[in-house]
């Protein structure tokens, strides 16, 4: 629930659930511990990591129902590997999803669409959503600020 606030707030391609789909279960790093699925603990990561591997999973045509993940990076490779007679690594197919990610975000920018307008419609905030009675609780900064992960975070 978390993790897909971030999602609606900071995809490329808008208010767009497919694009980084935290839903319950779903985690980009078998190895990596997100916290609490109701918490605020690491959403911002994993709302990222989804949003990156989901770019590389559409680019290639693959439903994201397959799941974007960390460990499938590893399986594109040797896939576009074994069909085009390349040596990708699982970092290099990433590298594709912070380009394509890269390149949306530059298209926005140039429409207009800069990461200031990250964000949630005021009601997410204001309003407890059922069952849980949450609300949308991350800051404006931390969500303009988002897409640095882009320059340094780890995979």
């Amino acid at each position: 629930m978390k993790a897909m606030g971030v999602t609606f707030a900071t995809s490329s391609m808008g208010a767009d659930h497919t694009s980084g789909a935290a839903i319950v279960g779903r985690i980009p790093r078998q190895d990596r511990d997100y916290g609490e699925y109701l918490d605020n603990e690491h959403k911002l990561d994993l709302s990222f990591e989804l949003q990156v591997y989901t770019a590389v999973m559409d680019s290639m045509g693959l439903c994201y129902f397959i799941g974007p993940s960390y460990e499938n990076m590893e399986l594109i490779a040797n896939a576009l590997n074994a069909m085009y007679n390349l040596n990708l690594t699982r970092k290099d197919v990433i590298n594709i999803g912070i380009s394509i990610l890269k390149s949306e975000l530059e298209f926005n920018q140039k429409a207009g669409i800069t990461q200031e307008m990250n964000d949630v419609p005021d009601f997410f905030k204001t309003e407890k959503s059922y069952p849980h009675g949450l609300n949308f609780s991350f800051e404006k900064s931390e969500l303009e600020t988002f897409w640095k992960r882009l320059e340094d975070h780890e995979f």
